[in-house]
């Protein structure tokens, strides 16, 4: 990293009045992303050690997700009938469960209709017949 860089963007840090360093966020399974979300948490601690800015009381959503076990299945099994519509709204199976790739064959079949919500034209979204960012 440039060293010019690097102490403009620490300067700004310790200037700022609500300081925070966000990570990958928890759908993040890339080569570097837990070292990536340790270092945003190990930073938010140097930054702001009683952690206010952090809401430890209202749980976050994905405590509420399915299992992987079970969206699995609900691949299998469109994968052996596929019919309907498919909604994903910001989810990417294609690539989370890339060591099956029963979700790249089942968006791929005509007689599944596939919708995605998603802000970027990841690996679903490129196989979704209709895409609304």
């Amino acid at each position: 990293m440039d060293r010019d860089l690097y102490g403009r963007l620490t300067a700004r840090l310790h200037q700022a009045r609500k300081p925070l360093i966000l990570g990958t966020g928890t759908g993040a399974i890339g080569p570097a992303g837990l070292q990536v979300n340790m270092v945003a948490n190990l930073l938010n601690g140097l930054l702001d050690p009683s952690l206010a800015l952090l809401d430890f009381n209202r749980r976050h959503l994905v405590e509420r997700a399915a299992k992987r076990s079970e969206v699995t299945a609900l691949f299998e099994k469109l994968r052996r009938a596929p019919e309907g519509v498919l909604l994903l709204n910001n989810a990417n199976p294609v690539f989370s469960l890339s060591s099956s790739d029963s979700a790249a064959q089942v968006l791929k079949q005509d007689t599944l209709f596939t919708v995605s919500f998603s802000n970027f034209m990841d690996e679903s979204a490129q196989l979704a017949d209709l895409i609304f960012p």
